[in-house]
């Protein structure tokens, strides 16, 4: 027996996976963001304070680390890949219910049936992009690995 849902706890269940993604999308964006402004400033800074005199080497030394670590930490977790993934498949579950409910695009010349049947799949392979694309920014397996080190 396979469980098919509702039209309405269906269309429930996708406006709050699309509240969810926009909420993870903007957390993401944040520390991208965070991050970026960071190396920004912190890279222009460090050239004029190695010409000021009464400031040690160690502050620009320290400041150079700085940028270094934020800007590996936003590539290791990848916040901007991420934000832009979540914030797209956020995007397109929203227009595909709006298709949907209004009978649009590929939704015009079908039963009543088929549309929700056909908006369920669509939707499914919305989420599943999300969930590839997750897997996509975990580390490499062991093969991977071995392979780059040849």
């Amino acid at each position: 027996m396979s469980y098919k849902p509702k039209r309405e706890e269906y269309l429930q269940e996708i406006d709050e996976h699309v509240s969810d993604y926009v909420k993870q999308a903007r957390v993401y964006a944040w520390w991208h963001n965070l991050l970026q402004v960071l190396v920004i400033l912190l890279s222009v800074c460090v050239p004029f304070l190695l010409h000021i005199s009464f400031i040690s080497n160690w502050v620009p030394t320290i400041l150079s680390l700085v940028v270094a670590a934020a800007a590996g930490v936003d590539k290791y977790f990848q916040f901007g890949e991420k934000s832009r993934l979540y914030r797209n498949v956020s995007d397109l579950l929203r227009q595909e219910k709006r298709q949907y409910l209004y009978g649009a695009g590929s939704y015009s010349s079908l039963t009543e049936a088929r549309k929700f049947e056909m908006f369920v799949e669509q939707a499914e392979t919305h989420v599943t992009l999300l969930i590839k694309g997750r897997t996509d920014f975990q580390a490499p397996t062991a093969s991977k690995r071995r392979r780059w080190f040849r």
